[in-house]
């Protein structure tokens, strides 16, 4: 399989696949569009993406929509299901603004992990049928007790998602052993000087330690 490189446009509304095998026409297919399809596909401000078995897995921040993505044929990636909305359920899925989304870590469980910066909010939504994603749970809240003011990256390893959220400045853990009630597990704060974690933004999770980009 070529080696590929999967990227989104923000300004462009665009989920778009590149060929790194060939150095002079590298571009392959794309999708793109803002809306209910057939005009768009639910990609309002994509801002980060995770490519999973074939399937990308998009946040797309004022869709306020986790969109699915097949990307089998990567010269026609196809829209394949989306869940979207703010605030709770049943009117929301607490993915107001969503920033985050992770996937797949040892064996996959189905599920979706993402953070959504104006509902605060990690959400975790049942991805089994990337045709008809379904919300499964969230936890909420800014500053204590659950330091997830703006949320902006998740990574799961175990029982365990790990978020940066940039306003508390904080790397918060959450126990999502069950993923319909995921809860505190505990945070560290700080701008500035130890821990430095101002505006904590990236993410990741190796062995004993997280890595956090402020």
């Amino acid at each position: 399989m070529p080696p590929y490189f999967y990227a989104v446009g923000y300004q462009s509304d665009a989920l778009t696949i590149f060929d790194l095998s060939d150095p002079l026409l590298p571009l392959i297919g794309s999708i793109q569009g803002a809306g209910t399809p057939p005009g768009g596909n639910w990609l309002y401000r994509p801002i980060r993406l995770v490519v999973f078995n074939n399937i990308a897995y998009v946040a797309a921040q004022l869709e306020d929509s986790l969109t699915i993505i097949d990307v089998s044929n990567p010269a026609a990636p196809a829209l394949l299901g989306n869940i979207r909305g703010a605030g709770a359920p049943p009117g929301g899925n607490w993915l107001d603004a969503i920033s985050g989304v992770f996937l797949g870590n040892g064996s996959y469980n189905g599920l979706a992990y993402c953070t959504a910066l104006a509902d605060n909010a990690l959400t975790i939504i049942d991805v089994s049928d990337p045709t008809n994603p379904s919300f499964v749970g969230s936890i909420q809240g800014a500053g204590g007790p659950n330091f997830l003011s703006s949320p902006r990256c998740v990574y799961v390893r175990g029982d365990y998602a790990y978020v940066t959220a940039g306003v508390d400045n904080a790397l918060t853990i959450i126990n999502v052993s069950n993923p319909a009630a995921p809860v505190f597990a505990g945070s560290i704060q700080g701008a500035g000087a130890i821990p430095w974690l101002g505006h904590a933004e990236g993410l990741f999770v190796e062995g004993d330690y997280a890595y956090v980009a402020v």
